[in-house]
């Protein structure tokens, strides 16, 4: 079995890993196939390996019912640790904000044992077609909102501080769009490779396990004048990924002189989603947290109106 992807994944992990992918993808995909999927790259993607047994990249959107074009596009990425994702974190959010007149889709980016330069393609192509699609589905081209749950939060961030202009004398028509997303949602998310204890869990790591690759993954190390506008929100009960993730990156933006909003809840369990009758950790629901929807729906409508 070639294991370059991954120096710190054994063979009996990586055994464990396919299994566990496996069935908690079913899920994902018995919600994601509700819809109907659109190839990031028509042609195939680029470092495809069929022996893992994942889809070819694809995002998918939710249908659109309002009365006038909407407003831009909500881009969902699910969590599940780059190992799967979780479903009560893609088609839901985004028809919640389909709710609020923007057009929802939900993004089914590759996961271990692809690397963190894939995902990194994967959302940069996911920008590029979605301004391509623009004048099919009437929105503004360059609103695009980029949100992410956990590590989906942390996909969201690489498109947030990882994009290009684009090609314009590229072949393929999409590789000519700037892949910079309007704005960027991060929903409890990692953030960093660098900080709070991080020699933990280096398994996760993978493919970024020299310190060079952790920083170059690492969003508060790697924003710009251009950065788009950041929302953060997490709680301070997150015992799974540390809150002062979010706020160190909030200091940095506040450092960067650059747009951001930021929303630490007191109580909230990781993974609550849109933290209501959608989540799967029921009893961590509550209408305080749901409230983060309506309070992001209400700073991109500021953001993209401008």
């Amino acid at each position: 079995m070639n294991k370059k992807y991954d120096p710190l994944l054994h063979e009996d992990d990586y055994d464990s890993l396919m299994d566990m992918q496996s069935e908690v993808m079913e899920w994902w995909y018995e919600m994601y196939d509700e819809l109907e999927p659109v190839f990031l790259w028509e042609n195939g993607c680029p470092n495809f390996h069929e022996e893992y047994g994942q889809r070819q990249p694809s995002l998918a959107f939710l249908p659109y019912h309002g009365e006038t074009p909407p407003k831009g596009v909500v881009l969902v990425s699910a969590g599940g640790g780059f190992t799967y994702k979780s479903h009560h974190e893609g088609n839901c959010v985004a028809a919640r904000f389909a709710q609020d007149g923007y057009l929802g889709a939900v993004l089914d980016y590759r996961v271990r044992p692809y690397t963190q330069y894939d995902i990194l393609n994967d959302v940069r192509r996911a920008v590029r077609l979605l301004k391509s699609l623009a004048p099919s589905y009437g929105y503004p081209k360059d609103n695009i909102a980029l949100l992410g749950f956990s590590a989906g939060g942390q996909v969201s961030l690489l498109g947030g501080t990882h994009f290009d202009d684009g090609n314009p004398n590229s072949p393929d028509p999409v590789e000519r769009f700037s892949s910079r997303p309007g704005a960027v949602v991060s929903c409890y998310s990692s953030i960093s490779w660098t900080l709070f204890a991080p020699d933990k869990n280096m398994d996760e790591l993978g493919s970024i396990s020299s310190f060079e690759d952790r920083l170059f993954f690492s969003s508060e190390h790697n924003l710009s004048a251009d950065t788009p506008p950041i929302f953060i929100w997490t709680s301070r009960q997150d015992l799974v990924l540390d809150p002062r993730f979010s706020l160190n990156l909030a200091i940095r933006l506040y450092e960067h002189n650059l747009p951001f909003e930021l929303h630490v809840y007191d109580e909230g369990a990781h993974g609550i989603g849109l933290a209501d009758d959608t989540n799967i950790l029921k009893e961590y629901s509550s209408h305080h947290l749901n409230t983060w929807v309506s309070l992001c729906s209400e700073w991109l409508d500021e953001k993209f109106s401008r």
